[in-house]
């Protein structure tokens, strides 16, 4: 992984050769590059990045400076267009959004999977 497989998933494409500069002073390792692209898959996801066109994404230049791979997720807990439940697709909400199901007991226990178990006792 390099610099071109950040650029590939960075969102907004302006300023590459300042970012390649930036991209060289960090010098970034194998470690550090799969945190950066973690840090984006979630970040698109955002409210902030997704409204207005896109007009909230910060440049990739300001993005690498401000070391923003190391951001807290702020939608924790909130419904976003892409938290749908793995299970039945329904937005998945509270404190279950990171494990991608929703407030269904069903779709919980597929999830943990004891779903299948309650189902042997006779207990769904």
């Amino acid at each position: 992984m390099n610099f071109d497989d950040f650029w590939k998933a960075y969102p907004k494409k302006v300023g590459k050769a300042y970012c390649q500069k930036i991209w060289a002073r960090l010098k970034p390792g194998q470690y550090l590059i799969h945190k950066m692209l973690y840090a984006l898959n979630w970040q698109r996801q955002t409210e902030q990045w997704q409204k207005g066109s896109g007009k909230f994404i910060p440049n990739p230049s300001t993005w690498l400076n401000q070391g923003r791979w190391d951001d807290q997720p702020v939608d924790v807990g909130r419904e976003t267009p892409a938290m749908k439940c793995t299970y039945c697709g329904k937005p998945a909400v509270g404190k279950y959004n990171a494990n991608r199901y929703c407030m269904n007991s069903q779709c919980r226990y597929k999830a943990n999977g004891t779903y299948e178990y309650r189902k042997e006792k006779g207990l769904l």
